[in-house]
């Protein structure tokens, strides 16, 4: 098995950035991989497939009322310039 190393780059953050990579690097971790750690992966919808699938009747009723919550603002001000 042949491995290869990526050639290494400068960047450049600030300051508060790097401070907070150093509050998140772990004991031995590169700043390499602090970044891979915590860089947002993107994964298919699907992963989320059943997530709320033990949910109660009662619990998926309360979220769906703050869901239509969320969007009255929004219904309200649709409706506003249909008229």
């Amino acid at each position: 098995m042949h491995t290869s190393v990526g050639m290494a780059r400068n960047i450049a953050v600030a300051n508060d950035v790097y401070e907070m990579l150093s509050k998140e690097k772990k004991k031995g971790e590169s700043f390499s991989e602090v970044i891979r750690r915590l860089a947002p992966r993107k994964g298919s919808i699907m992963e989320f497939f059943g997530a709320w699938g033990d949910l109660s009747a009662k619990e998926s009723k309360a979220i769906e009322e703050a869901m239509e919550s969320v969007d009255q603002p929004l219904n309200e001000a649709l409706k506003r310039r249909r008229i």
